[in-house]
């Protein structure tokens, strides 16, 4: 089989910009490379092109989370296992619009004033794929334009949306059905995610860039619970309750995520700011509130077996999520108080 150089260099920004654990400083090199890209693909490259964005997202949601063995709380009973097991494999359709996002991806550099990704589609295939195209260029330390029209990137890399104002997102639709599959087989990875901003946010020395950060964090962490509370899925918050014990270890101090702000800046911004930064505390303290009402239901309970499954897999985390409770409180209270 033969392609072209345009298709070539097509199928080379493709691998890259969905290979996760690849190397950083390749991935910047490949993706900054402007090359030409055919307007359309012979049949080989086509196929090759499917092939190589289907591997892609099924690889993340294997890698992301999926192998491991958690419990899916979508009907009945309750089913613990990998995701293979629990759940049909979801129907991801992908078509122009991938061509389209990945051919802006090999003709323009990110990092150009100009860039913009063109804006993803409402099936769930794009969503996914703008979502973890945007995290491969947050990881190469690239810009991310164009990017804030979908769901999952506000799950994944909301720190990385910074030109970008907190929208209504609604986010249901991804914990229900194939958007639940998927929302599944990134758990680890959100995970790892949300302990890296927490770290992240502890190095910013600007009180109004980090209250703007915790405020995308806020708005994508509230739409997920509500979500999830509505849909009675707590299996599928569980990254936070990881996110939590990383982030937040024994004798974690409040105001660990803005020990940097600048001391020049005026008292009531560092304060908004340290507020802001609290929206991940604030949602593993909502978290904890759920696991209390998870514990309360009675053995007799329809509910009880999604409980004792759902708590079983926070079990080996949860002493994180009172800490987080703990620690919200005093920067809602130093807020309350300059006001």
């Amino acid at each position: 089989m033969s392609v072209s150089p345009a298709e070539h260099a097509l199928l080379t920004t493709a691998r890259v910009a969905l290979d996760a654990e690849g190397d950083p400083a390749l991935a910047q090199a490949v993706l900054r490379r402007r090359q030409p890209a055919p307007a359309r693909l012979s049949p080989t490259a086509a196929r090759l092109l499917e092939a190589t964005v289907a591997r892609g997202l099924v690889r993340a949601l294997v890698v992301g989370g999926g192998w491991r063995r958690a419990p899916a709380l979508e009907g009945p009973t309750p089913r613990v296992g990998r995701l293979w097991h629990t759940a049909p494999p979801p129907a991801l359709s992908l078509g122009a619009p991938a061509f389209t996002l990945l051919r802006w991806l090999t003709t323009t550099d990110p990092a150009s004033a100009a860039a913009t990704a063109p804006p993803p589609p409402a099936d769930l295939g794009s969503d996914l794929l703008w979502a973890l195209v945007a995290d491969r260029l947050r990881a190469a330390d690239l810009p991310v334009r164009g990017f804030a029209g979908g769901t999952l990137v506000w799950l994944l890399c909301p720190d990385a949306l910074v030109d970008a104002a907190p929208r209504g997102l609604d986010l249901a639709p991804l914990l229900r059905g194939d958007g639940a599959t998927v929302l599944a087989g990134l758990q680890a990875r959100l995970a790892r995610r949300w302990a890296d901003m927490e770290r992240v946010k502890a190095t910013m020395t600007d009180p109004a860039e980090l209250a703007r950060f915790g405020a995308r964090q806020a708005a994508a962490l509230g739409a997920l619970l509500d979500a999830a509370e509505a849909a009675a899925r707590p299996d599928l918050v569980s990254f936070l309750v990881e996110a939590a014990a990383t982030a937040l270890p024994a004798g974690a101090a409040a105001d660990a995520g803005a020990t940097a702000l600048d001391p020049s800046a005026p008292l009531g911004e560092r304060a908004e700011a340290r507020h802001a930064a609290g929206a991940f505390l604030r949602a593993a303290a909502r978290v904890d509130a759920w696991r209390t009402r998870l514990g309360a239901v009675r053995f007799f309970d329809d509910e009880y077996a999604a409980a004792q499954a759902t708590l079983a897999h926070w079990a080996p985390h949860a002493a994180a999520l009172p800490r987080a409770a703990a620690l919200a409180h005093p920067l809602d209270a130093l807020r309350g108080d300059l006001r």
